[in-house]
């Protein structure tokens, strides 16, 4: 009639370890997958800050000389999120 953890929770850890365990690889790989998509988004992201800058110079050069302005271009990529299949965090 002893328990040798003393922790009420003591025996539920190697069940909850089994569950997780799992859990954890693949959260490693999605986010593995994320940070690829983050390097790709900096890039479109980078090429849309350098197509904004010309469409400003462009704009300016018009309306300096009393013309219409181009069309602005359309808005940038948004940023990858990460997926997540646990947390430890459960305040909303």
């Amino acid at each position: 009639m002893g328990n040798a953890c003393g922790r009420p929770l003591c025996k539920q850890i190697p069940r909850l370890e089994t569950v997780i365990g799992p859990l954890r690889g693949i959260e490693q790989e999605l986010g593995e997958e994320h940070a690829k998509a983050v390097t790709e988004w900096r890039k479109a992201n980078t090429q849309h800050e350098l197509v904004m800058a010309e469409w400003k110079r462009e704009a300016k050069a018009a309306l300096k000389a009393g013309e219409e302005p181009p069309e602005q271009p359309a808005d940038g990529p948004t940023g990858p999120v990460r997926d997540r299949l646990a947390t430890s965090d459960a305040t909303v």
